[in-house]
């Protein structure tokens, strides 16, 4: 990106910004008219102000699932915690952040609980593209359409697929019972007020 925009120079971090986005989207999807910037970077929840600052229109999507879920992801990869203590204060941690910026700036946070957006596919993303103000397309539940780059392939297997309502318990088999012991005891309370049940 930079070689080809060495001489070019940006008045503010947001026309930097949309300059490099612009520029990636035209080059793997061509040049496109209403272009829609998505971004599911999982740290921007710790950085809501900042971005608001930038891009005071954005629309957030805080996305809530299970902790024990997330930790059955997560555990595994490379950025992630390495085991169930640190991926459970890992999930609070990034759970509250959320749950703050939901009280801060309702008007551009909608909170999507994971489980029902597996089980209800067609009324969540309906919602969400009323949210952002995104025209809603059946074929929005087939998947595909994203461009994973190679980079992050290994992580992101499922992107392109057909929601999987199967997924919703998955966890269960990844974890072993202790794990799950361990989870619950030091997060009980919290999966609790979202509605989870315990094992």
């Amino acid at each position: 990106y930079f070689k080809h925009r060495e001489n070019k120079i940006f008045s503010s971090y947001q026309e930097l910004i949309f300059d490099i986005v612009i520029f990636y989207s035209n080059k793997n999807y061509g040049a496109k008219q209403n272009q829609f910037w998505i971004d599911h970077t999982p740290n921007n929840i710790k950085h809501v102000a900042s971005l608001l600052d930038h891009f005071p229109e954005c629309k957030l999507i805080h996305l809530v699932r299970d902790g024990r879920a997330v930790s059955s992801s997560v555990m595994g990869l490379e950025w992630g915690p390495n085991n169930i203590i640190s991926a459970a204060e890992w999930w609070i941690q990034n759970l509250s952040f959320g749950l703050a910026a939901e009280l801060r700036y309702p008007t551009n946070i909608m909170r999507v609980n994971f489980e029902d957006l597996i089980t209800h596919p067609h009324e969540v993303i309906k919602k969400i593209c009323n949210f952002i103000n995104l025209p809603f397309k059946p074929e929005m539940l087939d998947g595909g359409g994203f461009i994973v780059p190679d980079y992050t392939k290994g992580q992101h297997k499922l992107v392109e697929r057909k929601i999987d309502s199967s997924r919703r318990y998955s966890w269960k088999n990844k974890l072993t019972k202790r794990q799950i012991e361990i989870f619950e005891f030091k997060t009980h309370e919290m999966l609790t007020y979202l509605g989870y049940d315990l094992e």
